[in-house]
């Protein structure tokens, strides 16, 4: 078990308008009742004493969901990277390009939107409680549950997968028009046949930001005792959640594969 050192925070920030915390899904029926009793996640950011600096520690098997507040002319996209997806103890493998295999990532969200109505690049917050199963689905899945590697079934001689499994990066960007549900215009949506990307933002660019927020009771440095851990989907056969998220057409955004604000952390299980 591992000793951290660093800034308890109420939210982890890299670069960019972009903050991230996680929470206990106490929502959805499945997730409260496995909640039951298990702390809330904690936040530490600058660890001084191991290779990643930032970190969310969770009780093991807690089901949990990501807080994401950011910025966009008209709203943002986001996505949720976790990290290596397992099987049976093992990283699945997909083919990048022939006869080369790469360990294939735990997505757990792929591309959703959390738009704004004033075109003010007002901060607006999302919430996200289920791995989205593909690009247009505007519906959860499965819960998502953070456990430990022995739960995975992993050996404490695998060194390599459990470094790769334990981080996590979420990614925002700008939406500068979109057309809704009911095909109310917004800001400047995309014409039929035009490219997809851009304009790159108008406005000025955000500056690098403090990471993180210390807590109100003015809490700063912790030290605190966890194992690594990961995200996984909770009991596919039956921890789904019924979260529905925004619609849009037509959405006019920067290119989501150069997104300008991230937050990366890692996992950590408390037991």
């Amino acid at each position: 078990m591992a000793v951290i050192k660093g800034e308890k925070v109420d939210a982890l920030h890299t670069f960019g308008d972009l903050y991230v915390s996680v929470e206990l899904n106490m929502t959805d029926p499945d997730a409260k009742k496995a909640n039951s009793g298990k702390k809330p996640p904690q936040h530490y950011r600058n660890i001084s004493n191991q290779g990643f600096k930032n970190a969310i520690i969770v009780d093991n098997q807690s089901v949990i969901q990501f807080k994401i507040r950011s910025r966009g002319l008209w709203g943002f996209g986001y996505r949720i990277d976790g990290g290596v997806l397992v099987q049976n103890g093992r990283a699945v493998m997909k083919e990048v390009r022939k006869d080369e295999l790469k360990m294939q990532r735990d997505t757990i969200a792929k591309r959703r939107y959390c738009f704004g109505k004033d075109g003010k690049n007002s901060e607006l917050t999302d919430v996200d409680r289920g791995y989205q199963a593909a690009v247009t689905d505007t519906k959860a899945t499965s819960l998502i549950m953070v456990q430990n590697f022995r739960t995975f079934g992993i050996t404490p001689t695998q060194t390599v997968l459990p470094a790769a499994m334990m981080y996590c990066t979420v990614a925002s960007w700008n939406v500068y028009g979109y057309i809704d549900d009911i095909d109310q215009d917004y800001g400047m949506p995309l014409n039929v046949g035009e490219a997809i990307y851009g304009p790159r933002s108008p406005m000025r660019q955000p500056e690098l930001l403090v990471q993180g927020e210390p807590l109100a009771d003015g809490t700063r440095l912790a030290e605190v005792q966890a194992l690594g851990g990961a995200p996984t989907r909770f009991f596919p056969d039956q921890g789904t959640s019924g979260q529905q998220f925004a619609q849009g057409i037509q959405i006019r955004e920067d290119d989501p594969d150069r997104a300008p604000s991230y937050v990366s952390f890692a996992f950590l299980v408390s037991s």
